[in-house]
């Protein structure tokens, strides 16, 4: 099913040859209830769930880029935004997001990649929150060695959520009007009457899955032929906005679409796209 290259194609379903398996339904709940966390209490994750979240960010496809498990954050690498709203609490863990620029998927590949261990982590009890934007590349880029062609595209805070969040954190969520998502009628302008079953499910869980200030850059689409369907996801514009990549973005929809199809019994594979489509989900 995977390409001979390893690059031109992204699967999920290589995480399925783990001996303990990996539970679909569990990740989609992830989905479901996930929310960004700034705020932690200050106790370390066990190394135990901080291992298992290593071991399973292993195992995605290499040409997804690479997802590096901290398990102690000794210097603040979070900046914050204007008054401080938005900035990351002290975070005892973290995780880096590195984007694989030659010969990889770039941003929306490490999306995809990195979201898969953000939904493990939810499920897992730990907190996150996808910052692309908001911290110091300098001071991140010293707690791993990059290699060639790599870049920190994004991190994450990891941790035990604390039980009230900051007022940063109550203000930055009214600011984003995080809570306010498109409509699946957005989300599709050609319309969904016709989709089958694990489409719909597919694109209802995608509406969920984070963004840059909550833009929500993606849009959806079927396709048929050659004995199979395809779920396409391409870009709302090709101009990308707050100096993120809206392409890291619609990553990260791809993995709540796979998540989804999985849960619904679908198997499929990912494929490049190029122009403003990002890639599409082929159903077998």
């Amino acid at each position: 099913m995977a390409a001979e290259d390893g690059t031109a194609q992204l699967s999920l379903g290589v995480l399925e040859t783990a001996a303990d398996g990996l539970r679909w339904n569990e990740w989609y709940r992830a989905a479901e209830k996930r929310h960004s966390i700034r705020t932690f209490l200050p106790d370390q994750p066990e190394e135990v769930l901080l291992r298992g979240l290593r071991k399973l960010a292993e195992r995605l496809p290499a040409s997804a880029g690479r997802v590096e498990v901290i398990s102690r954050l000794d210097v603040d690498i979070f900046t914050g935004i204007v008054g401080g709203y938005g900035k990351v609490g002290p975070s005892p863990s973290a995780m880096l997001f590195v984007e694989e620029s030659t010969g990889g998927w770039g941003p929306s590949g490490i999306g995809y990649a990195g979201e898969a261990v953000v939904l493990e982590a939810t499920r897992l009890g730990l907190g996150t929150c996808w910052v692309g934007g908001f911290f110091d590349p300098v001071l991140a880029a010293g707690l791993l060695e990059l290699r060639d062609g790599e870049r920190i595209a994004a991190v994450s805070p990891l941790g035990i959520p604390a039980a009230r969040r900051s007022l940063g954190e109550r203000t930055l969520k009214a600011m984003a009007r995080s809570h306010k998502r498109k409509t699946v009628g957005e989300l599709t302008p050609e319309g969904i009457e016709n989709w089958p079953d694990w489409a719909r499910a597919a694109v209802d869980l995608a509406r969920l899955a984070p963004s840059a200030v909550n833009r929500q850059p993606w849009r959806f689409s079927m396709e048929s032929g050659a004995g199979c369907e395809r779920l396409v996801v391409r870009l709302d514009e090709p101009k990308d906005t707050y100096r993120i990549p809206k392409r890291l973005d619609c990553g990260i929809a791809m993995a709540h679409v796979e998540v989804a199809a999985r849960a619904a019994g679908k198997q499929g594979y990912w494929e490049r796209r190029t122009g403003q489509d990002v890639a599409a989900f082929v159903a077998d």
